[in-house]
């Protein structure tokens, strides 16, 4: 088969150009699609929350998401934290400043979004989503198969 037929092929040239387009309609705010999706992240929960779940949600290593947090707070965007009942354990807070980019930037994921499924029915947005999230079940259940079995 034409290696461009492959499905993880398509799926990264996808994700690649949507992190492309989003870094581009995000540039004029000087911020990242990765930027972005946590700033969202947080808006939609709440304004804050433990740096582990934001590693765990994003499926990013913790020197990724420290890289991202830093970034959010040297921007005044995001605020961190200890929690007090877990020392260990860091809160990220969206700060009033990273609240008012969030409107800008659900416009540019609104944009991309909308590039995304141009030409699909209301019906095969739904099915593609439906696909989608079983692809990932698959790769979440099966992450470790080949180094399990020595392949």
């Amino acid at each position: 088969m034409d290696s461009s037929k492959h499905l993880g092929h398509r799926l990264k040239i996808i994700n690649d150009t949507i992190v492309a387009d989003g870094n581009a309609i995000m540039k004029e705010k000087k911020l990242t699609l990765s930027q972005v999706r946590l700033l969202v992240f947080l808006r939609h929960h709440g304004g804050s929350a433990h740096q582990k779940e934001l590693e765990d949600f994003f499926g990013v290593t913790h020197p990724t998401l420290i890289g991202i947090i830093k970034r959010l707070e040297a921007k005044g965007m995001v605020a961190v934290s200890i929690d007090n009942d877990d020392r260990r354990a860091r809160i990220i807070s969206l700060t009033e400043s990273g609240d008012k980019e969030c409107d800008y930037a659900r416009k540019g994921v609104e944009k991309v979004e909308a590039i995304l499924v141009e030409g699909f029915t209301e019906e095969e947005i739904i099915q593609l989503g439906n696909m989608l999230d079983r692809v990932m079940d698959n790769l979440r259940k099966n992450v470790n198969t080949y180094t399990q079995k020595g392949e």
